[in-house]
């Protein structure tokens, strides 16, 4: 026999009888997987992992074996090892996995379930997260969200629970129900200056939802950051706690007629013009209310590179502030959105985009935020505090009176107050990414007479050109005009 078909011969049995061998191995550690029986898997599926490390699937199962033990430190490795892959796959194929295999083992113990989910939290994988606590409640709650939206509120709790100085969990207060199913989760941290630790919040589930409880210290931040979750804010909970918007505001700051008129310029040169306008009292949903409108324009020259016509409008309650109605048109150089969010402060809820939102009590939309602050008697150094809402996010904003100057304006040379508000929520080219300061009359009115912001290249300053407490001008001095005469 001819040597080249010896060789040939030894090869086809090699392919006929060792490749078989070496991909039933993994077959078989897949049905051992399947059935639950994860010791037995790992001892095959580590062999399949070290002879071929970069294959996904032999990855996957192998730490699918290790988390499925129960065992801590095997547990941790496979959590490792799921996340360092679970990019590479989209949210259909793992909600795939999990449903078939992934899942037991991944919830295989309430203790490991809660690191999972703090792993999944400092990752920023919002899917892992919904995964982690409990897909059934996801799957009918939040998964019916904007998916922008709930990829922000992860971020958002991966910021207070990691960016601002990582703390150190404790995790032995768990319990679970008689299904042996997550139930409540005490989550602990030691202080930085002690040995002593203190509880963070409580997560409990209730009828098949999420609820945070038990806040101590100053973490309320927590709840606005992270609502949804765990389900809708409490405003129980908020009343413990303490914290509760007003039902009444007095307002002696301003009355229906008032109409701002403020120039824009960037980086010293003139872009465009705005507007702040108390329109009216009106009626809304049985309620009387402020109509206040804001409207803002790019100028002539900026138009050829940047075309903004936006204009927004809030109905908030006289006696409260609270928001009943938020409208938006934005139009943006090429971009284009129209929005319109209805708040029905008596059932905790708004409805935008023909969906339902949690909101905690007396909640304010920007606009309405603005006018509450000028409501508000303060000095420097004081702080004031209020419940905002931006489409489906409500979070606590916190503006800071910082200085005060004395400055020439259109009202004269007057006393002002410097505000630092914790801006969350503009858009555009007039997104704010630094520091924003509005300086306001030092006085009950505090009309706002100066604005200067960083945007995503360079700064806008904000000028008040116009004032009126008798409504937008009938003459060729209105908003409109401003543009045809290039003023």
């Amino acid at each position: 026999m001819k040597r080249k078909t010896c060789i040939f011969i030894i090869l086809s049995l090699v392919f006929i009888f060792l490749v078989p061998q070496v991909y039933g191995d993994f077959a078989q550690g897949k049905r051992l997987i399947a059935e639950k029986k994860y010791k037995e898997a790992e001892s095959i599926l580590a062999k399949e992992y070290k002879r071929h490390p970069r294959d996904f699937d032999k990855k996957l199962y192998y730490s699918i074996s290790l988390m499925g033990q129960k065992d801590t430190k095997k547990y941790l490795k496979g959590l490792d090892m799921v996340l360092s892959i679970w990019e590479k796959k989209n949210n259909k194929y793992w909600n795939s996995i999990f449903k078939r295999t992934l899942g037991p083992a991944l919830c295989s113990h309430p203790r490991l379930t809660v690191f999972a989910f703090i792993k999944g939290v400092e990752k920023n994988y919002p899917q892992f997260v919904k995964l982690t606590l409990d897909n059934h409640y996801f799957k009918t709650y939040a998964m019916g969200q904007d998916w922008g939206a709930w990829m922000q509120k992860v971020i958002n709790l991966k910021k207070y629970m990691f960016d601002y100085g990582k703390r150190d969990y404790d995790f032995k207060g768990i319990h679970t129900d008689k299904r042996k199913k997550l139930a409540e989760v005490k989550i602990m941290f030691k202080g930085k200056r002690t040995d002593s630790k203190y509880n963070v919040f409580t997560l409990k589930r209730t009828g098949g939802k999420w609820r945070i409880s038990d806040i101590k210290e100053n973490f309320e931040d927590l709840i606005f950051l992270s609502e949804s979750e765990f389900g809708s804010i409490d405003n129980t909970m908020l009343d413990k706690m303490g914290y509760k918007e007003p039902d009444v505001v007095h307002n002696s700051a301003f009355k229906e007629g008032e109409y701002l008129v403020f120039s824009l310029h960037y980086m010293g040169m003139k872009a465009g013009f705005g507007t702040l306008e108390v329109v009216e009292k009106t009626q809304f949903n049985g309620k009387e209310c402020y109509h206040i409108r804001s409207r803002a324009r790019s100028a002539s020259f900026f138009d050829f590179f940047y075309k903004i016509r936006n204009v927004y409008e809030s109905y908030m309650d006289v006696t409260s502030f609270a928001s009943l109605k938020f409208i938006e048109h934005q139009r943006e150089s090429k971009h284009k959105a129209d929005r319109e969010i209805i708040y029905y402060q008596e059932n905790s809820s708004l409805v935008y985009k023909n969906k339902e939102y949690p909101i905690p009590r007396n909640v304010k939309d920007v606009l309405a935020s603005f006018y509450y602050v000028r409501a508000q008697s303060f000095k420097v150094g004081d702080e004031i505090t209020l419940l905002s809402n931006s489409k489906t996010k409500n979070y606590k904003l916190t503006v800071t009176v910082v200085g005060e100057e004395r400055l020439d304006t259109v009202l004269g040379n007057i006393n002002t107050l410097i505000i630092q508000p914790n801006l969350k929520y503009e858009s555009g080219i007039f997104k704010a990414t630094g520091k924003l300061h509005i300086w306001v009359t030092d006085d009950v009115r505090h009309i706002p007479v100066q604005i200067k912001t960083n945007i995503k290249i360079g700064n806008i300053t904000g000028e008040l050109i116009r004032y009126s407490n008798k409504g937008e001008p009938k003459s060729n001095g209105n908003f409109e005009n401003f543009f045809k005469e290039g003023r």
